[in-house]
C-alpha cells in the first residue's frame, strides 16, 4: 500500500513508493520499501488499485500505471487513463501470474505530458494485493 501524497510524472516511468506494508501476509517479504518480494514460487492473483488526480497545465493528460516484475514493466498489467485537470480517477488492474521465488513486484507510473499526480489526502491511495492460488 502507499500513502504517497503526490508524484511528479513524466514519460519515463517511476516506481510508486509502497510504504504501508500489510499486517496480514504469508509468502511475501516487505523489506524493500518499494516492492513486494515473493518468498515461494507459484501462481498468484495480483490486484492493483490506485486513485489520484492529474494537476497539469494541459487540458488532458494520459497517465499509465502497471505492475513491474524485477523492475520490468508487464504489458498485460498496464492501464492508461485520460485525466482532465483535477479529475479524480481510479486505476483497477488484475491478472493471474506465475512468479518465481525472489520475484520483486512494484508499481510503475508515467504520464504524457508531464503532470503532478496527486493522491487523496486521507487513507491509502494505492495497493498491490497478492494472493497465492497454486
Amino acid at each position: 500500500m502507499t500513502d504517497t501524497g503526490s508524484l511528479n510524472l513524466t514519460s519515463t516511468p517511476i516506481t510508486v513508493p509502497l510504504d504501508l506494508p500489510s499486517s496480514a501476509f504469508d509468502n511475501v517479504d516487505f523489506s524493500n520499501p518499494n516492492a513486494i518480494t515473493i518468498d515461494e514460487a507459484g501462481t498468484y492473483l495480483i490486484l492493483i488499485t490506485m486513485s489520484g488526480r492529474s494537476i497539469s497545465a494541459s487540458s488532458t493528460t494520459s497517465v499509465s500505471l502497471g505492475l513491474a516484475i524485477n523492475g520490468t514493466a508487464q504489458v498485460d498489467t498496464m492501464q492508461a487513463q485520460e485525466f482532465s485537470s483535477a479529475e479524480l480517477n481510479t486505476f483497477m488492474v488484475s491478472n493471474i501470474i506465475s512468479l518465481a521465488a525472489g520475484a520483486q513486484l512494484s508499481l510503475l507510473i508515467s504520464s504524457d505530458p508531464e503532470t503532478l499526480f496527486s493522491t487523496p489526502q486521507l487513507g491509502q491511495s494505492g495497493s498491490i494485493v497478492v494472493l497465492r492460488i497454486d
